[in-house]
């Protein structure tokens, strides 16, 4: 087994995260356009290693040793599954790496010489393009498209080939800003909980810690009337909260608190809703835990009703 060192790639500026964006769909529609001749030449009883010459048509862009690397990757993988093939084991050809109207699975394969990674405090990672993504991004003849990288290297040893997979990951959390959470409460309990137990600003600080260190940014917003609002008509003022549930006049019952999660959502940002996990309450007592080996037959485990946890479907 090969050991590999894994690690984040993090442009600094818009102009570097375009332009490996760009190197990267090149690549993926040179795979998808050498797999597609592949597979007809396959399926058509050809020969599945007499190819076009791809190297004209990309060079520009990703430079003629990547384009010799993505190629042999290709080769790699119809070799693998001819190899499967022969030991009588099921096996699909290689596949896509999306396509052009739904998107490309960006990815590129940049041969153990071609690049240079120095780690240190500000580790970068210099990789080749081609001459056309140089003229278009003002990089120089003999320059390389610089990039920050985030990680600790694991291993040590000669330098392998280097895989760059693109990952849109999370750009902003947002979180329900609770700064008058520990004002007085009617209830002595509630007082005793909130201030023996409650360290919001110190979590808020932490989490934000974390989320700059990469590139993710933090914003805290109001959560008022968000566990009282229906998201299908609107109103707060007649919805009722019965434990975990929250009813509406207009039909609509839901879970409370994820109801409350995706009108938050809905109200700080514009990204697309997706589905949610049903939450579990946990209950805490004494400084402890429920002790029990099956937490599911725990009484101090309330698990919530799968007919209203509804967002998201």
């Amino acid at each position: 087994m090969k050991r590999v060192n894994t690690f984040e790639v993090v442009p600094q500026i818009a102009n570097d995260k375009e332009c490996l964006l760009r190197l990267l769909d090149a690549s993926a529609s040179l795979w998808n356009e050498l797999t597609y001749e592949r597979r007809q030449n396959y399926f058509g009883d050809g020969d599945v290693w007499d190819t076009s010459e791809y190297r004209g048509r990309y060079n520009g862009v990703v430079g003629s040793a990547t384009v010799q690397q993505v190629t042999r990757k290709n080769s790699e993988a119809w070799r693998s599954f001819f190899a499967l093939k022969e030991k009588g084991e099921y096996a699909n050809p290689p596949s896509y790496w999306g396509n052009e109207e739904d998107g490309r699975e960006l990815r590129t394969y940049i041969r153990n010489n071609q690049y240079t990674i120095q780690w240190g405090k500000r580790s970068r990672l210099d990789i080749p393009i081609g001459e056309e993504l140089k003229d278009e991004y003002g990089l120089g003849y003999h320059e390389r498209l610089r990039l920050e990288v985030r990680g600790n290297p694991k291993w040590d040893g000669k330098q392998g080939r280097l895989e760059l997979e693109y990952d849109e990951g999370v750009a902003t959390v947002y979180v329900g800003d609770l700064t008058d959470v520990l004002k007085t409460h009617w209830s002595v309990r509630v007082n005793e909980k909130t201030h023996n137990f409650w360290a919001f600003k110190k979590f808020i600080h932490r989490l934000a810690c974390v989320c700059e260190e990469y590139g993710i940014s933090l914003e805290a917003e109001s959560e008022a009337w968000t566990s009282q609002t229906c998201p299908e008509c609107g109103d707060h003022e007649e919805t009722v909260r019965h434990g975990d549930t929250l009813t509406c006049p207009c039909g609509f019952e839901g879970h409370a608190d994820l109801t409350a999660s995706e009108t938050f959502l809905r109200k700080t940002s514009d990204c697309e809703i997706r589905p949610m996990a049903r939450p579990v309450r946990f209950e805490w007592d004494d400084h402890d835990w429920s002790g029990k080996p099956h937490p599911h037959e725990s009484p101090k485990e309330v698990r919530t009703n799968p007919q209203v946890a509804s967002v998201g479907r």
